[in-house]
């Protein structure tokens, strides 16, 4: 896209679109985060309050839950790095410099 050709209401209409629609991006990135995080909970409290899991078991089960919690939360503060760059940068991704 051709930045030169815009007017600095059309430039204006655009950034805000942009910025609106990252700011989604968050609050549904932010949304999925805290659903998946409450599913490893549950998940992580019911391997606890089972007593028919061995101990040997739980503790692998209990692992592997907070390991996927780690790289969950790893994924999507990369998300966000890249959202937050995208902030910062319009003109750039609009082709304005």
């Amino acid at each position: 896209m051709e930045g030169n050709n815009l007017t600095q209401k059309e430039y204006y209409e655009l950034l805000r679109k942009q910025i609106e629609h990252e700011d989604r991006n968050i609050d549904s990135k932010t949304n999925w985060l805290l659903v998946l995080q409450g599913f490893l909970l549950v998940g992580y409290i019911s391997l606890l309050t089972d007593d028919k899991i061995t101990l040997s078991n739980k503790t692998a089960l209990i692992t592997i839950l907070c390991l996927t919690g780690l790289i969950l939360i790893f994924f999507r503060f990369a998300g966000y790095l890249s959202i937050f760059r995208s902030h910062d940068s319009p003109c750039k991704t609009l082709g304005k410099t």
